[in-house]
């Protein structure tokens, strides 16, 4: 009966390894019994389970390790103490049985390291944008009037020296030039014009200007490029509402939003739900400095189209009804041909 009883639990030992760790690893437990077959049969088992298990967690070093070096050779210090936690472990357990705890500690510390590794990628795309910025690189977004023109903020295109547009008709491998024809520095709006003599103009644009003011509570969506040297030359969408028909200590101006907005967002159209320009997306309020969250405002289009009558030949306002009569995924796909990449620098 102690017999069986031993064998038994040896058999429940070896199912819990298999049920916890989804791999064959035993834990070598021995018992002074008169069962030298059954011992010498689990042992040989033990150690070829533990040779598996050492190979593939060396495997597994050595993609690491090609993974840190693709990186840079100037790791942080960060990523060095995970590593060298990591190569530590696999050392002292490379010629011992594995128990099953300690197969456990390797791959947690492997865990460890693949976060270090994307902490450590998102580190350096930061790096790079701040080093971007240093240089006095900057983007923003705009959009199409009839003809030759584009909007955006006047803060996106103040102090640029040189202005690039990507992205017109969908292409993002030809670069327009742009020169500033016309600013509003009170109300943060700026009108550009494409020099490039081989451009022949902007028509048939899908949206119209609608100056009627957004009452709170009704829906409206954004489409541009916030931060495109890291998040890519895709457009973005964001979605939200009318927050408030007014801005900071009741700025009339503009409308608070609650749709996401970053650096890069700036300049670009705020639609409503018949896919029409309502606004021109601006600023968000710093988050830190007024520990507030998501509060983004845009300047409301009559103030546009003020400038436009002012100093412009009206013709160049869009008057487009295409948006009417589709639905937002229809919307996007017209939109997206005329909202561009403002690309500016020093």
């Amino acid at each position: 009966m102690k017999r069986f009883s031993l064998f038994v639990m040896c058999v429940l030992n070896t199912l819990l390894g298999f049920a916890q760790f989804g791999v064959q690893h035993f834990q070598p437990t021995f018992y002074d019994v008169d069962n030298s077959r059954l011992i010498e049969s689990r042992r040989d088992a033990i150690e070829a389970d533990n040779a598996r298990s050492r190979s593939q967690l060396n495997q597994l070093a050595n993609v690491r390790l090609k993974v840190i070096n693709l990186l840079a050779e100037d790791i942080d210090q960060e990523l060095r103490d995970i590593l060298n936690a990591y190569y530590q472990k696999l050392n002292t357990y490379s010629t011992t049985y594995l128990y099953p705890y300690q197969y456990q500690e390797i791959m947690e510390i492997s865990r460890n390291v693949d976060n270090a590794v994307v902490a450590y990628n998102n580190r350096v795309a930061m790096q790079k944008q701040q080093e971007t910025e240093s240089k006095k690189e900057w983007t923003g977004t705009g959009f199409a009037l009839n003809g030759k023109y584009v909007v955006t903020n006047f803060h996106v295109v103040d102090g640029a020296t040189h202005i690039l547009l990507k992205g017109i008709g969908g292409d993002f491998n030809k670069q327009y030039e742009a020169n500033i024809v016309h600013v509003d520095a009170n109300n943060d709006l700026a009108i550009l014009q494409i020099s490039d003599s081989s451009f022949i103009g902007f028509s048939n644009l899908p949206y119209s200007l609608e100056q009627k003011i957004m009452e709170v509570g009704e829906e409206i969506y954004t489409l541009g490029y916030p931060m495109s040297s890291i998040m890519g030359e895709e457009i973005k969408y964001t979605q939200g509402v009318v927050s408030s028909k007014t801005g900071i200590q009741g700025d009339v101006t503009v409308y608070q939003i609650s749709a996401p907005i970053q650096p890069g967002n700036s300049g670009g159209p705020l639609f409503n739900e018949q896919g029409n320009i309502v606004g021109i997306t601006s600023s968000g309020l710093n988050r830190e400095m007024f520990n507030s969250e998501n509060v983004n405002y845009a300047i409301k289009v009559s103030y546009l189209m003020t400038l436009i009558v002012n100093l412009m030949d009206i013709q160049v306002i869009p008057n487009g009804q295409k948006n009417s009569t589709c639905n937002l995924t229809e919307q996007i796909a017209n939109n997206k041909e005329y909202i561009f990449i403002i690309s500016c620098n020093q």
